[in-house]
């Protein structure tokens, strides 16, 4: 077996932005530890460059803007993506979880179709409530939380900006069928799994007993012939 190298970065820098609102100018200490794996200990180093550079460029910290108090677009999203990545890892345990009960008669049918219902509701909700949340709803506590990361050098304010007078929040998203698509697929897979224990319940023609031959409590005549003697 090869052995694995491994390379650890500890990546310190400040990282300005300039604010899409007032055009002022901030920054912070960005402080990441990134970790590169190969074969070699060259490729690890450069795994781990690779991965610091992409850190630099892509990650972000969450701090309001100093002067207008206004979280930059690429804060409100990264914050999102990693909220829906916690929600997705979840609910795919949750779904794993309920198939191995299910399959393996633990989880009988009428328990895990409720149960299947409720965390998929659940789940969508916290999905609307994540893309929902609005972090420049009050931008006066926004400059007043800016301004104490500012006492403890925790932010820096590079320029000062003009607040703008009329601010249009950029957590809205463009319009897009793609949410309306995601909602209708959403609904169409609670009905799917709701629909047998519906009929069920709602249908008194449909019949939805187990068969005999499937059920153990029930006897069944069984006969044994033997071979007749020659």
């Amino acid at each position: 077996m090869a052995t694995k190298h491994t390379c650890t970065i500890d990546v310190r820098c400040l990282k300005q932005h300039t604010c899409i609102a007032c055009g002022g100018q901030f920054s912070y200490l960005f402080a990441r530890k990134v970790v590169g794996t190969a074969d070699t200990p060259q490729g690890a180093s450069v795994a781990a460059e690779a991965s610091a550079r992409q850190q630099i460029t892509s990650d972000v910290d969450n701090h309001p803007c100093p002067t207008c108090g206004v979280f930059q677009p690429d804060m409100i999203g990264s914050r999102r993506l990693s909220a829906q990545r916690i929600m997705w890892m979840l609910s795919v345990v949750a779904v794993v979880v309920l198939f191995i009960l299910s399959v393996s008669h633990i989880l009988q049918d009428d328990v895990f179709v409720p149960t299947a219902l409720v965390v998929l509701g659940v789940t969508g909700l916290i999905q609307l409530a994540i893309d929902a949340r609005r972090p420049n709803r009050d931008l006066d506590s926004n400059r007043q939380k800016a301004q104490g990361l500012v006492d403890r050098g925790t932010l820096r304010l590079d320029t000062a900006g003009r607040p703008p007078q009329n601010f249009d929040e950029p957590w809205r998203p463009q319009k897009s069928l793609l949410p309306l698509a995601a909602l209708v697929l959403f609904l169409a897979a609670l009905a799917a799994i709701a629909a047998p224990k519906i009929m069920c319940v709602a249908g008194p023609s449909i019949r939805c007993a187990t068969p005999a031959s499937w059920d153990p409590a029930i006897p069944r005549a069984s006969t044994c012939n033997s071979p007749s003697a020659v």
